[in-house]
C-alpha cells in the first residue's frame, strides 16, 4: 500500500483495523497478556510516574470511566447529586463533610442506579448483599439494645 492510498482511504483502513479487533478479541488478549507478563515492571513504574505528574487527570479519568460503567455521564452525576441536594441520599452527610466522593449505588440484579452514597453508607449496604430482611434483623438488634441507655 501506498502512502497515497492510505491517506485517501483513512476510513476505509480503520474500519477494518476495527472489524479485525471484532473478530480476533482472544487473539489480542493473548498478545496483551503476554505483553504485560514481559513488561509488567516497566508498565508499573511508567503508570506511578505518570500518575504522580498527572494526580487531577487521572482523578478525572477514573470517574469517567467509572459512570460509564453505570451508563452515566458528568453531567448525569452532577443532576443526581443536586436531586440529592449534594449529600448521600441515605445518612444525608452534606459531601463537604466527606473525605470523597459520593459512590454511585444501583441494584445488582437490574442494574438500575438508586443514588449517590457516601462509602459508608455503600459499603454497609454491600455487607449486607442488598437483603431487605438482614437490614430489618440490623434494625431490631440496635433498638433492642439502646432501649435501656435513653
Amino acid at each position: 500500500m501506498s502512502k497515497e492510498w492510505r491517506l485517501r482511504n483513512k476510513e476505509k483502513i480503520k474500519e477494518d483495523k476495527r472489524l479485525w479487533r471484532l473478530a480476533n478479541k482472544d487473539k489480542i488478549k493473548e498478545i496483551d497478556k503476554r505483553f504485560r507478563a514481559k513488561h509488567s515492571a516497566k508498565l508499573k513504574t511508567d503508570k506511578t510516574s505518570w500518575v504522580s505528574k498527572n494526580r487531577e487527570k487521572y482523578k478525572r479519568i477514573g470517574r469517567k470511566y467509572n459512570l460509564k460503567q453505570y451508563g452515566l455521564t458528568e453531567h448525569d452525576y452532577d443532576s443526581i447529586l443536586a436531586n440529592q441536594n449534594y449529600q448521600c441520599l441515605t445518612c444525608k452527610t452534606p459531601i463537604e463533610k466527606l473525605r470523597g466522593p459520593l459512590h454511585v449505588d444501583h441494584c445488582h440484579s437490574t442494574g438500575k442506579v438508586r443514588g449517590l452514597l457516601c462509602r459508608s453508607c455503600n459499603v454497609a449496604i454491600g455487607l449486607i448483599k442488598e437483603d431487605v430482611t438482614i437490614a430489618r434483623a440490623i434494625i431490631s438488634y440496635i433498638e433492642g439494645h439502646n432501649a435501656g441507655s435513653s
